[in-house]
């Protein structure tokens, strides 16, 4: 659903069980970057929603030298069903890795462009 001001408004299944991964204590964005969520869904298992897997589809920078923002998108699957895609957005430092506030996520959808490029 889209709001009026052309912002995605989540669906409250996806918000809930995003929550209740965020939530986790062990929970953290450098540990996604160098392991997935695969370490989370599995330590986890009889917390989280049974057949629930987050996959990264895109991200961009959190790694030395991709600037101090970056953003991953998640899709969010419990068994077959596709909840959605949630946008992460944190900031790179080097000494610490990647950082970010849990509760700053959102709803995304993916959409074509075309993109013209010159050699």
């Amino acid at each position: 659903m889209v709001s009026k001001n052309g912002e995605i408004k989540m669906n409250e299944e996806l918000k809930k069980v995003v929550d209740s991964v965020v939530d986790l204590e062990d929970f953290s964005m450098n540990e996604f970057f160098h392991e997935g969520f695969e370490y989370l869904l599995d330590e986890y298992k009889d917390t989280l929603p049974k057949g629930l897997t987050m996959k990264d589809v895109y991200s961009v920078g959190g790694y030395e030298g991709g600037g101090e923002e970056c953003s991953f998108v998640v899709d969010v699957k419990i068994d077959d069903n596709h909840l959605g895609f949630v946008m992460f957005d944190g900031w790179y430092a080097s000494y610490d890795g990647v950082n970010f506030d849990g509760n700053d996520y959102k709803e995304v959808k993916p959409f074509e462009f075309t993109e013209t490029r010159y050699k």
